[in-house]
Parts: structure tokens; sequence; C-alpha cells
């Protein structure tokens, strides 16, 4: 594409109404969210598989979003 970096993280949030990096964490989250739900991957796994750095980046990201740690999030959706 023919336009700068600053330009395109404008237009996109000017279209989405979010910034690029919080469109890639949005993604990421939901991802690992249905994986907690799908799977018997344990929480380092499905931070990994979700793209996250570290599990300890993952469970406090995750936290801070949805309110409540990824073990809790999976054992309140699955009984």
């Amino acid at each position: 594409m023919a336009v700068s970096r600053r330009s395109l993280e404008k237009r996109f949030r000017d279209a989405i109404g979010r910034t690029i990096l919080e469109e890639i964490q949005l993604v990421r989250l939901e991802r690992a969210k249905r994986m907690l739900l799908e799977t018997t991957y344990p929480i380092s796994r499905v931070a990994e598989m979700s793209g996250f750095g570290s599990t300890g980046y993952f469970i406090q990201f995750f936290q801070s979003r949805v309110g409540e740690t990824p073990r809790k999030f999976r054992i309140k959706l699955t009984t």
C-alpha cells in the first residue's frame, strides 16, 4: 500500500473504532476464550496458541478484560 503507517492506523481507527493493536488483542482474547471452552489444553498452551508472549501476561490481560482468570472462566462455563 502506498500509505504511511500513521495514515493507515488513523484510517483503521476511524473505520473500526479501535486501534490495530486493540483489534489484534481482541481477536487473541476471543480465540483464547473459545479454546478454553472447547479444549482441555492447559492455560499455558492456550496462551501460546492465542499469540500471547507469556502465560503470566495472558492471565493478567485476560483477567483485566474479562474480570476473572482463565481458569475460573473455563470452570464457570464448562460445568
